[in-house]
């Protein structure tokens, strides 16, 4: 699974732990489903050949919305959410202080998988990633520290690093998830990306440090040299 793998385990593992909206929608959860092993042939035509998998979820279907945020689908997956991580998260950690910042962290991976249940409330398809979680904390940040530098990347023909002030940084990233869900309106309604969720996890980052801002009689967006 470390190499983006998939088989047999790594199914059952993600619909056993992964978020699955139908299951909140109909209050059922699936004991079992049918996946393809391989092909045969039968009266001269190919056949798939099924197997039924026990993917019955240990805890409660609600508690998937936690155990779902600490599960990914690759090295790669988790290696991106990772570094979002480490960039932005320890500012807002340091501003928030450790338990604030924690209680953030998970109220905004709830309401990113809740904003993709409620578009995708049919879905079978299981979530899983910290991408909501960590989309709050980008949103904290830009309310935060919206003047900071960031390096990034550019590449175009050549590759260079180039620093901008968070606000470009992360306005681009959240241009980029609406633009990406435009892509995939009248497409489908199971993406591989949880586009609904990025969203919303910024969404309720930026709401929860904008009412917290007011609360300590701080201005919602920073003077420049705050």
């Amino acid at each position: 699974m470390i190499f983006g793998e998939s088989g047999i385990e790594s199914s059952q593992i993600f619909h056993r732990w992964g978020f699955i909206p139908a299951e909140i929608s109909t209050g059922q959860t699936r004991t079992y489903i049918t996946i393809i092993t391989g092909y045969g042939i039968s009266q001269g035509q190919i056949v798939p050949m099924t197997t039924p998998l026990d993917v019955a979820t240990p805890i409660s279907d609600w508690l998937t919305l936690l155990s779902s945020m600490f599960m990914h689908s690759s090295g790669l997956h988790f290696a991106g959410n990772m570094l979002y991580l480490w960039v932005f998260g320890d500012n807002v950690e340091h501003r928030l202080g450790p338990v604030k910042y924690t209680m953030f962290y998970l109220i905004c991976g709830f309401v990113a998988a809740l904003c993709h249940w409620f578009f995708f409330q049919s879905s079978v398809v299981p979530l899983i990633g910290a991408s909501g979680a960590i989309s709050g904390v980008l949103g904290a940040y830009f309310l935060l520290y919206p003047y900071n530098r960031v390096k990034v990347l550019f590449m175009f023909v050549f590759i260079t690093a180039l620093e901008l002030q968070a606000m470009y940084v992360l306005g681009f990233y959240l241009l980029l998830q609406l633009y990406q869900l435009l892509g995939t309106v009248g497409v489908s309604n199971q993406t591989s990306v949880a586009l609904w969720a990025h969203i919303g996890g910024f969404a309720a980052g930026l709401t929860i440090i904008a009412v917290y801002k007011k609360l300590c009689g701080q201005p919602v967006w920073p003077r420049r040299f705050y």
